[in-house]
């Protein structure tokens, strides 16, 4: 029979808002601990920068095709096809590196979560990136974003701590996802309907558009990647979600093997992840974290309520 629900009175609820920092929080400052995260966060970034020099050489030799068609109409069909062909290689080219640096940043992010989360790693799913990749990395970071990675979850005990941060992990990113997908729809839109002027307009303008074929190709696909990435998190947080709700209901029923089962779930979103530009993210970052925050509370609330948190008189 499960448990009775207890709504929480006006003493517990100030705990809440009062609570200490939990084992998670503390482990998570500890150097080795930095360490990984500033590496992550470098390798992020350097993946972030391989995109960002992707795009606009993409377009920028996509673009020269296009002039030059305009400049030299007897050769249209060569130098639109020659800029097709050089266009959708570099694209295909500068992938290789980027996924490359996606995967290992996944790679430590991942052990920094098992380091903090005391979880078992499964080498089956990943390699460990080796300590030098993540020492290289870690010196190159210059951000000042990586105390108190997760919130505090002083009041809850273990595995609900755990359950709590990978809850956080989840929910963090998903509406800049569909936001940014939504604008790379436009800038899509906007690029066929130029597309579609020039053929009007000008003879043989096929040969002329065709080597904006490699962006169209990228905008569509990246949109495609981050509508992805959406839907994989709030799927894997749905699940998360159960695993919640029945730890609330009986404590006996989860343990920390449906952690680790949750934290493959984020391993592979990582893994495939589509990275949210810096100068797009950065906009609404201040109103993610206090999402994120406030929705830790709800968390420890619903703990508090269910009577599975600790308290203090």
């Amino acid at each position: 029979m499960e448990d009775p629900v207890r709504l929480p009175d006006a003493r517990l609820m100030a705990s809440v808002t009062e609570h200490e920092p939990g084992p998670i929080n503390l482990r998570q400052e500890d150097p080795h601990a930095q360490r990984l995260l500033a590496g992550q966060s470098r390798l992020y970034s350097d993946a972030k920068h391989i995109r960002r020099f992707r795009l606009p050489v993409t377009f920028g030799l996509a673009a020269l095709s296009v002039l030059a068609g305009l400049a030299f109409p007897d050769a249209r069909p060569a130098l639109g096809l020659a800029g097709a062909l050089v266009s959708l290689g570099w694209s295909a080219l500068a992938f290789g590196p980027e996924r490359r640096k996606r995967m290992t940043a996944a790679a430590t992010q991942e052990e920094f979560d098992c380091y903090v989360f005391d979880l078992p790693w499964k080498s089956s799913a990943v390699d460990h990136p080796s300590a030098t990749t993540i020492a290289e990395a870690a010196g190159r970071y210059k951000g000042n974003r990586l105390a108190g990675w997760y919130p505090r979850t002083g009041p809850l005990p273990r595995p609900l701590d755990v359950l709590v941060c990978q809850r956080s992990n989840l929910g963090w990113g998903t509406a800049a996802h569909r936001q940014y997908a939504t604008f790379l729809t436009g800038v899509l839109v906007a690029l066929f309907l130029m597309v579609g002027i020039v053929i009007w307009l000008v003879d043989d303008g096929i040969f002329i558009v065709l080597p904006l074929a490699a962006p169209a190709k990228d905008l569509f696909e990246l949109g495609r990647e981050h509508r992805t990435s959406a839907e994989s998190k709030d799927n894997a947080e749905a699940k998360a979600r159960k695993v919640w709700d029945q730890a609330l209901a009986d404590p006996s029923a989860v343990t920390l093997s449906d952690c680790r089962d949750i934290q493959d779930l984020i391993l592979t979103t990582r893994r495939n992840n589509a990275s949210v530009p810096d100068w797009f993210d950065n906009r609404r970052r201040n109103t993610y974290e206090t999402s994120m925050r406030q929705s830790t509370e709800h968390y420890i609330e619903q703990a508090i309520a269910a009577g599975r948190a600790w308290t203090t008189e």
